[in-house]
C-alpha cells in the first residue's frame, strides 16, 4: 500500500467493530498498556481526534460519561507527570481487532497508523 489511507474505520458504518473496556473485560481479555490480549487474540485502541495534537499523541484519554445525551466521550487531558513517564499511554473509548485492522490494511502492516 503505497499511498495514503483516508479511512481505515468509520465510527457509523464500523460501529459493529469496536469494543468498549467493559466488553472485553467480560469476555475475559487483560488489559496491557493500551491493549487488549488474550491469549493470541489482541484489540488494539481506536484513537479519535480529540485524543491527539501536534506533536503529541498521547494528549488525551477519552472518559464515557453515559448520563450524557450528547457527546459521552469526554476528554482527559494528560498531565505533565503522565507525559513525564514514558510508559504512559491514553485510553481509547473503543478497541478492534487486530485481525479487522490487518484485513482493512490488506497486509500492509507498518509500526503505527493514526488516522
Amino acid at each position: 500500500m503505497d499511498g495514503c489511507l483516508i479511512c481505515l474505520f468509520h465510527q457509523t458504518n464500523d460501529a459493529e467493530l469496536f469494543q468498549s473496556a467493559e466488553q472485553l473485560k467480560e469476555l475475559g481479555y487483560q488489559l496491557d498498556g493500551n491493549r487488549w490480549t488474550k491469549r493470541k487474540q489482541t484489540f488494539l485502541p481506536l484513537y479519535e481526534a480529540k485524543m491527539v495534537q501536534a506533536f503529541d499523541h498521547r494528549a488525551a484519554s477519552v472518559e464515557v460519561v453515559g448520563a450524557n445525551w450528547v457527546r459521552q466521550g469526554l476528554t482527559i487531558s494528560t498531565s505533565q507527570v503522565s507525559h513525564q513517564n514514558p510508559e504512559f499511554v491514553v485510553q481509547p473509548r473503543w478497541w478492534v481487532d487486530e485481525a479487522d485492522v490487518d484485513r482493512v490494511l490488506a497486509g500492509a502492516r507498518r509500526p503505527a497508523y493514526l488516522c
